[in-house]
């Protein structure tokens, strides 16, 4: 465990530059692993990766925000395709980087927790999941300049373009729907006031 204090939902283009700059620098570290054998194949191919394709009924999802989704679910994983087809690519990446997984630490820093979810994937994909946290929040767009002036700075330049990553962002969204449904983090009467955020 990291001594520190939790991100939560305080996130400003400083902290936004410095997860950039974390997400590099674990990329950079990624090229230069070498695994053991035997070592795990556990890759990140489907964008249902955690919470598993699910069943999207009313009144919950109403027809129009089912189609959504999967019109979503379908961009999304026509990404991951092309992405895991260029295989001397991969590399072994932590994948899960949300706020729970950012702490403060001395010095003015972050720290990067939890691996528990690392797999072989693109470093497009492993890019682009922290950046449906940052864009979502109040100041997206700021947060997302910043995150990617701080992975720049590391990799030299941000890794694919905004329309592939658009894509990337909104496979997390239908993912993480899945996995809140799934594992029942929510009460029924609290979902549909939850999907009209991450639908916002």
């Amino acid at each position: 465990w990291i001594e520190g204090r939790n991100v939560g939902e305080k996130i400003d283009t400083k902290l936004a530059r410095q997860m950039g700059e974390g997400v590099g620098r674990l990329q950079d570290h990624a090229d230069r692993f070498h695994p053991p054998a035997p070592f795990t194949q556990t890759t990140l191919t489907s964008v249902w990766a955690f919470g598993g394709k699910p069943e999207l009924r009313p009144p919950l999802f109403p027809a129009q925000r089912a189609r959504r989704i999967f019109r979503a679910a379908e961009r999304g994983q026509a990404r991951f395709d092309e992405l895991l087809a260029r295989k001397a690519e991969l590399r072994f990446l932590h994948i899960d980087l949300h706020m729970g997984n950012v702490r403060h630490v001395r010095g003015g820093k972050v720290a990067i927790l939890d691996f528990d979810d690392s797999r072989w994937a693109h470093p497009v994909q492993d890019y682009a999941i922290p950046l449906f946290y940052l864009w979502h929040h109040e100041h997206g767009a700021a947060l997302w300049d910043a995150y990617a002036e701080g992975y720049a700075g590391v990799r030299g330049e941000e890794p694919a373009t905004r329309a592939v990553l658009c894509d990337l962002i909104a496979a997390r969204q239908v993912d993480l729907v899945s996995f809140v449904m799934k594992t029942r983090l929510l009460a029924d009467d609290a979902i549909p006031g939850w999907l009209d955020r991450v639908d916002g």
